[in-house]
Order: C-alpha cells, then structure tokens, then sequence
C-alpha cells in the first residue's frame, strides 16, 4: 500500500514511475485480487508501469537490476517492504516474543505489569486468534484499551483491523480480514464506487472494502464495520 500510495504521488508530480512486485499481483498481502486490480487499473492509464514476479539482482545509485537480465535506470529507487517489530527491549526483559510482543486479550504480557501496544504487540484476539496489526488507527486504540487495563478495567481487546489509502483520485478503505473462501456480494454505489461483503456460512459480514472517488465509500464501511 505505502508503494502504490507513493507511486501515485510521484506520478502526480510529473515523474516516470516503476513498481516492481516480488509477488504475482498488486497487493496480495492487503487486499482481495478485485479490489487490487482496481487500484492497478488507475495507475496504469496515469503512467505508472506495474511489473509483478519481479526479482531484483541488484540496487545501484542509479540502476535497479533484475535476474532475469533487465536494468531499469532509476534517479531515485524506493524501498517500501513492510514492518519489522521492535522487540529488543521486551526480549532483553526476558518477555516472550514471536513476530512481536506477545500479549493476552488485555493486552498485557507474560509479566502483569508490563503491557505492549501498537505495531510491536502481538495480541490474543478473539476473532483472528494471535495476530499483530501494523495500522494507524489500530496503535491508537491499543494504546487507549493498555492504559484502561493498566488501570484494572477487565475488557477483552477485540476491536477490528481498519485501514484507508488515498491512490490518485480513489479511496480505498477495509474492514476486517480477507478470506478468499467466503462468500462475496458486491454493491456498486451511484458515484461512481463500490463495495464488496464478505459473508460467513451464516450470511454475517466477516470483512467488508470499498474503492471510490474521495472518501465516497466511507461512511459504508463505517456501517459494516458495526455489523
């Protein structure tokens, strides 16, 4: 998402822009394939040359070069590879620590009154199981919800994965977590966006997307996020 977000924002700005992805299609990690592709479809038109299963050989000051034999002359070459938890600390304290600070439901660790939030914390979570969320949003109520259980509220941490990203003209925003298996229904909307509903085996929605102009599909997701 950082990627696409900063290709869109070059580009805007007048510069030719390569994206190089190690894995078979835009956003695999992110998002469901229809909703990627139709971020892709808007960077396409605008310039930006996407390039899937790419394998990079080699970086230089002024050259990206790939295995299979492509060099792609670069002025300025972006690195946008993900989160790496910082858990350096938590370790040295002797916590226990796997892709993260593992925490319970409270949000506390093995010791009692030590407590981890945000992106380093590695929560128990009632409907993902031991999961660690890498948001903006999500480090802010993790750190609200670690001050209410350091203060003896009793709650369980359950709150669910949310993002946005802004590409060119679009808005992109999800809710839950993508499952290729469930059931899909897709609704578009009168401005131009739409949104797709993933359901459950008993016709709940399990995870929700939207891609529109602006911020068109917010309020939807918004709603899906309550039911």
């Amino acid at each position: 998402l950082i990627g696409m977000e900063i290709a869109a924002e070059l580009t805007r700005r007048g510069m030719s822009v390569f994206v190089l992805e190690a894995g078979p299609r835009a956003l695999g990690r992110a998002l469901p394939a229809d909703i990627a592709e139709a971020i892709a479809d808007r960077h396409r038109p605008a310039g930006v040359v996407l390039r899937f299963a790419a394998d990079i050989g080699s970086v230089q000051s002024d050259a990206v070069h790939l295995t299979d034999g492509t060099t792609i002359l670069s002025d300025l070459t972006i690195c946008a590879i993900g989160v790496t938890p910082e858990t350096a600390l938590a370790e040295a304290a002797g916590l226990p620590c796997a892709n993260g600070i593992l925490v319970d439901e409270r949000l506390a660790t093995a010791d009692p009154n030590v407590f981890a939030a945000g992106d380093c914390a590695a929560v128990d979570h009632p409907r993902y199981g031991r999961f660690r969320f890498e948001t903006w949003r999500n480090a802010c109520d993790q750190g609200a919800f670690a001050a209410q259980s350091m203060l003896g509220m009793n709650t369980v941490f359950q709150a669910l994965p949310w993002f946005w990203s802004d590409q060119f003209d679009l808005g992109l925003q999800m809710v839950g977590l993508h499952d290729p298996s469930r059931r899909v229904v897709r609704r578009d909307l009168p401005q131009g966006g739409w949104l797709r509903f993933e359901l459950d085996e008993m016709g709940i929605v399990s995870a929700a997307a939207g891609v529109g102009p602006s911020n068109s599909v917010a309020k939807d997701i918004r709603l899906a996020e309550k039911l």
